[in-house]
């Protein structure tokens, strides 16, 4: 997303890094993430969203982009996983079923 760097993790000791590059780069791609993320899944992508946006048709764009605009995303989406809001999320399911 604009202004914020991508973070993944690769171990030090992986016996296939270079390997490992190559598919984060693959996956984080715009290509990958208009096809696999967007057009399939009907998600946002986890790049920035003008990346994105000429690999996607204008309907597709258009869909995605009703309740927020790529800017709003950028500047206020949060990267998952999102640790405290899965933390409340389970903490309410086990008060209900306790």
């Amino acid at each position: 997303m604009p202004g914020q760097p991508m973070h993944y993790v690769i171990p030090e000791k992986t016996a296939h890094k270079a390997l490992a590059e190559k598919f984060v780069a693959l996956a984080t791609s715009p290509k990958v993430q208009a096809e696999g993320i967007v057009k399939r899944f009907n998600w946002y992508p986890g790049i920035d969203a003008d990346k994105v946006k000429a690999e996607l048709d204008q309907a597709t764009w258009d869909k995605l982009f009703v309740d927020i605009t790529p800017k709003d995303l950028a500047d206020k989406g949060k990267p998952f996983p999102i640790a405290p809001y899965n933390n409340a999320i389970l903490e309410a399911y086990e008060k209900q079923v306790k």
